[in-house]
């Protein structure tokens, strides 16, 4: 699973970016090839992954950020 699926499976942008308190062309930046979510948003994120039953792909802890 890439960051954009988790992205995607939490809802899309709009959705992640209302969770999240940012903007949704913020969210679809960080789909973009070489960008990644970045390091003050992954915990929302994870928190936002757990309450909606969504796994994280496994490299979301260890994928260095763009």
């Amino acid at each position: 699973m890439s960051q954009k699926d988790l992205l995607d499976d939490l809802g899309g942008n709009q959705a992640v970016a209302l969770a999240l308190g940012t903007t949704a062309s913020a969210v679809a930046n960080w789909k973009l090839p070489n960008r990644s979510i970045p390091w003050r948003k992954r915990h929302a994120v994870a928190r936002l992954a757990a309450e909606r039953g969504v796994q994280l792909p496994a490299d979301f802890w260890t994928e260095a950020a763009a």
